[in-house]
C-alpha cells in the first residue's frame, strides 16, 4: 500500500471525524434528551446508552485507523539484486555480420531483455558509454519494484542506440570507475554486466583505479563479449534501409570491428569476475542467479487492508446516531 492509499484512509478518517463532531454538537444543542428522540419517553434511557455506544464505536474505529500497524508478509520476499547494465554504444557496435542483419548493439539489448524476463525482481540501471559514460536509467525506487523491467525495456527501445552517448572510441576503464560508485547504499548484492567487444581507447593503467573500486565496493563484474571473432564491417544505409557502403578509414581501408575476448577475460579475472560470450546465455543466467539475495520487494506499510472494517463501523454508527438525533 502506497501514499495514495494512505491518503485515502486519512481523507475518510477526517470526514468521519467531522461527522462525529457534528453529531456531538447536535446532542448538546438540544434542551433535553427526550426532545431529541422519536421514541416513547420510557425508552429515553435506552436510546441514550445506544447513542453513547455508537459514539464510542466511532471514536474507537478512528483510533484503529490512525494508529500505524506494521505488517510483515513472507510472500513479499523475492530473490533480487541491483544489476547495472553497462553497454558499449560506440561505432564499432554497429558492425554486422552478415551485412543487413542485427548489429552488435541490438544483440546486447536483446540479452538485457532476456535477463529482465528471467529475473523480473532485479532492480536495474542502464548506462551507455563511448569515451564518455551516461546514465540512461537508474535503479527503480518503487516499493514493489513492479515497473522496473518494463521501464528498462522502454529505455532500451527508445534511448539506447549507436552513439546515444556522443563521443568516439570506448573508454571501458572510466565507465567502470563511474558506475562502480553509483550503487545505492542499501544494495546488498551489486552486479555490473559489461557488454563490449573488448576494444578500448583508454590507457591501460586507467584500469587500476576502476578495478580497485569494483573490489572496494564489493561488486560482481560479469563481462559479456559482443562481437565477431573474425571481424565484421560497419554498414552505411540509405534512406530506404539498403546497405550502400561500409565504413572506411581515411586511408580508404574498410573498418573491421572484431571481438577481443582475451582482453575482456583479463578484465573480469582481475576482480574475480566472469566472462561469457553472448551465446552463453544459460551460463550467464546461472552466474546471475548465484549472486541473488532474498529481499523484501515491497516496503513495510503502516496500514493494512483489515482497517476497512472500522470504516464500516463508523458508517453504521453514524447512521444510527443520525436516526436517533434527527
Amino acid at each position: 500500500m502506497e501514499y495514495t492509499q494512505i491518503a485515502m484512509f486519512t481523507a475518510v478518517a477526517i470526514a468521519a471525524f467531522v461527522s462525529f463532531l457534528f453529531l456531538i454538537k447536535g446532542v448538546f444543542k438540544r434542551a433535553s434528551i427526550s426532545a431529541m428522540l422519536w421514541m416513547p419517553k420510557n425508552t429515553v434511557l435506552t436510546t441514550h446508552f445506544i447513542r453513547i455506544a455508537c459514539l464510542a464505536a466511532i471514536l474507537g474505529s478512528l483510533i484503529l485507523i490512525i494508529i500505524p500497524t506494521p505488517i510483515s508478509n513472507k510472500k513479499n520476499l523475492a530473490e533480487t539484486a541491483h544489476v547495472l547494465f553497462l553497454i558499449d554504444v560506440s561505432k564499432s557496435q554497429a558492425a554486422e555480420r552478415p551485412l543487413g542483419t542485427r548489429n552488435q548493439l541490438e544483440k546486447s539489448k536483446s540479452i538485457v531483455k532476456e535477463i529482465c524476463d528471467e529475473f523480473p525482481n532485479i532492480r536495474t540501471a542502464i548506462y551507455a558509454f563511448t569515451d564518455k559514460v551516461r546514465s540512461h536509467s537508474y535503479f527503480s525506487d518503487f516499493a514493489d519494484n513492479s515497473h522496473n523491467c518494463s521501464y528498462a525495456n522502454a529505455t532500451l527501445d527508445n534511448i539506447v542506440f549507436i552513439e546515444s552517448v556522443t563521443g568516439s572510441g570506448s573508454n571501458i576503464a572510466r565507465s567502470l570507475l563511474i558506475t562502480s560508485n553509483t550503487f545505492p547504499k542499501e544494495a546488498e548484492s551489486r552486479i555490473i554486466i559489461l557488454f563490449s567487444d573488448g576494444g578500448y581507447t583508454n590507457e591501460g593503467n586507467e584500469f587500476v583505479r576502476s578495478l580497485a573500486d569494483i573490489r572496494k565496493n564489493n561488486i560482481k563484474l560479469i563481462v559479456v563479449g559482443v562481437g565477431e571473432k573474425d571481424g565484421a564491417f560497419i554498414p552505411i544505409y540509405d534512406n530506404k534501409g539498403n546497405v550502400i557502403a561500409v565504413e572506411k578509414t581515411f586511408g580508404g581501408k574498410k573498418v573491421v570491428a572484431a571481438l577481443n575476448a582475451d582482453t575482456l577475460r583479463a578484465i573480469a579475472k582481475e576482480v574475480d569476475g566472469e566472462y561469457f560470450d553472448r551465446q552463453q546465455t544459460d551460463e550467464l543466467f546461472s552466474e546471475i542467479r548465484e549472486n541473488l539475495v532474498e529481499q523484501r520487494i515491497s516496503k513495510e506499510t503502516p496500514y493494512s487492508a483489515w482497517k476497512l472494517a472500522p470504516l464500516a463501523i463508523i458508517i453504521a454508527g453514524t447512521m444510527i446516531l443520525a436516526k436517533l438525533i434527527i
